[in-house]
């Protein structure tokens, strides 16, 4: 089952099915969400990178706060992890000579499987962008438009 999308987003996929649109849904404040106290340092940058890149599309506010959180400490976790097996490989030997996967890649694997899910969810894989359109700024406005406004300034507003 394909997870409901907020009215934002199927607007700016355009949907057409305006029957399907929940006009009354919940809008939240998107007056600078900071990131939570708990955040590793790693996690805390992922926040500052993302944080003005989600707030410019429109689709972080301060109830998705959680939710990007989670994605930067999984961030920070895949990096701990991909950080270990550089260093100690992905291959361990046992006290008796049998060779065995190191936990770190289960760990990084992990974390890179919920990292999917939360930029699917804002929107953030090539796959879930093509979904979506986001309509022109109504401060950008139409070179024709403006071309007729000239020649109707010329003529003296007729």
């Amino acid at each position: 089952m394909t997870p409901r999308k907020p009215l934002a987003q199927k607007k700016l996929e355009g949907d057409i099915h305006k029957e399907r649109w929940n006009e009354n849904e919940p809008k939240y404040s998107t007056d600078g969400v900071h990131p939570p106290y708990h955040l590793s340092d790693v996690a805390k940058r992922e926040w500052a990178r993302m944080y003005p890149i989600l707030t410019a599309s429109k689709v972080m506010s301060d109830a998705d706060r959680a939710a990007l959180a989670a994605y930067c400490q999984s961030y920070a976790r895949w990096v701990l992890a991909e950080g270990h097996l550089k260093r100690e490989g992905y291959i361990k030997v046992s006290d008796k000579g049998y060779e065995y996967q190191s936990n770190w890649v289960g760990i990084a694997n992990k974390a890179l499987e919920m990292m999917h899910k939360f930029l699917t969810e804002f929107g953030m894989t090539p796959a879930s962008r093509t979904r979506i359109s986001v309509a022109p700024s109504s401060k950008e406005t139409d070179p024709m438009e403006e071309l007729f406004a000239e020649c109707k300034a010329e003529q003296g507003g007729r």
